[in-house]
């Protein structure tokens, strides 16, 4: 068992070592500032969609500048905005 341990450890420390050179080096500069949506596209590609966009139970609400500068938006911190965010929708 501690072989196998001992050979583990090895892998780790070399696939890491690779990694971080590879990091650093001049001709992979290009994965710097890669974003977990171009990683998310990447990962489409390769083993295609898991399941069917329109089937998620998902929300997205979009505020702009206007709205977040008037009451009951303006001055409050971003955090206490879910409870106000349902009353705003609720009036359009």
């Amino acid at each position: 068992m501690g072989r196998v341990i001992k050979r583990d450890a090895v892998a780790i420390i070399l696939v890491a070592l690779t990694c971080g050179i590879f990091s650093v080096l001049p001709p992979f500069k290009f994965i710097h500032g890669w974003s977990i949506d171009a990683l998310t596209a990447l990962r489409w590609e390769v083993f295609g969609v898991r399941r069917d966009p329109g089937s998620a139970p998902v929300v997205v609400i979009a505020l702009d500048e206007e709205t977040s500068e008037t009451p009951p938006f303006q001055g409050s911190p971003t955090l206490t905005w879910t409870t106000e965010i349902p009353r705003k929708l609720a009036g359009f």
